[in-house]
């Protein structure tokens, strides 16, 4: 019975060894999504004022901006994918 109780112990602790591997791998691979205003504006190739443009006109939109600052003084994360997904969108429509 103990030895049976310490097997399934090591295995649980093997378990959770190798979930928070996969926590901490999706973690970091979630940080490398979200891009600065800094990353963004050569990856789009506009200005600041065009990209404020282009949010103040519901171009970029939705799940594609974080504000992690305050309403007085954002500081904007964009996601990649989803950002350049919106973009793109609005460059190929014709007009």
């Amino acid at each position: 019975m103990e030895s049976e109780h310490a097997f399934l112990s090591h295995r649980l602790d093997v378990i959770e060894g190798k979930l928070d591997a996969v926590l901490q791998m999706l973690s970091d691979s979630e940080d490398t999504e979200w891009l600065t205003t800094k990353e963004v504006l050569p990856l789009m190739s506009v200005t600041s004022k065009q990209l404020n443009h282009l949010i103040a006109s519901g171009v970029i939109y939705g799940d594609a901006i974080r504000n992690l600052g305050s309403a007085k003084n954002p500081n904007y994360r964009y996601h990649r994918s989803r950002l350049l997904n919106q973009y793109l969108k609005q460059v190929i429509t014709p007009q």
